[in-house]
Parts: structure tokens; sequence; C-alpha cells
């Protein structure tokens, strides 16, 4: 089917209610899509009359196009996971290497306070009759 659904996204989706009331005298809430709509956006949606005018939607055909839309948003979704994985895990590897480098700099610290400590003292050392 490919990219036969992508259109699926333009359409609009609207609650109404018929003019006409039900058998009770009910108007319930219903759920679709406007046929003009749908034939401005999918033709191949819609059903036209006699006159050529859009006057209902083929629901029927709904489901295999929201299908397909749905197959295709998985696989994208398979995919961002898979990136957001390895993404974790170059980030674990670069806080590790970070740790490192930092306790490595810690060390070289302590030893230049070290030498510096030395130094100093061996000066006054140096310097005292």
């Amino acid at each position: 089917m490919g990219d036969a659904s992508n259109r699926l996204l333009k359409l609009r989706p609207v609650t109404f209610r018929y003019k006409q009331a039900e058998e009770d005298g009910r108007h319930p809430l219903q759920y679709g899509l406007i046929a003009e709509d749908v034939a401005a956006v999918m033709p191949e949606l819609a059903v036209y009359n006699e006159d050529g005018t859009p006057e209902s939607v083929a629901y029927q055909v709904l489901p295999s196009l929201l299908l397909n839309e749905y197959q295709k948003q998985n696989r994208r979704l398979v995919v961002s996971e898979a990136e957001l994985a390895s993404a974790k895990s170059t980030l674990s590897r670069t806080e590790q290497r970070l740790q490192s480098v930092e306790a490595e700099l810690a060390a070289m610290k302590a030893m230049l306070m070290t030498l510096a400590s030395a130094q100093s003292a061996e000066r006054m050392l140096a310097s005292s009759p």
C-alpha cells in the first residue's frame, strides 16, 4: 500500500448529530468525516451520488488505510527506539570516559600539589643558613 494512506493525516474527524431523529426521537452524538472534506483530500474514499456530489464516506476502506499508517508508524518507532538505545549507550560510555579523565586530572593535581610543596620546602632549606 506504501504511501497511499499518507493523506489520512489531512482528514478532519468531526462529531455531529443527524438532523433527522432516530425512532426514539434522540439525536445521539456521531463520529465521522464530512464527505465533501474527504472528497477534497482523498476522492477515492468518498461515495458520490448520481450528480457526482460527495454524499458519504467509504468507511469500510478506512481500516486498511489506518492499519497501513499504524504499521508505518510502528516501523518508525522501532527505528527510533534503536537509535535511542544507541545514543544511551554512547552517553554511558562518554560519562565513563569523563569520570576516568576527571580521576586522572584529580591525580595530576594532587601530584602537582605534592611537587609544588616539595619544591617550596627545597627552596626554604636552600635559603636557610
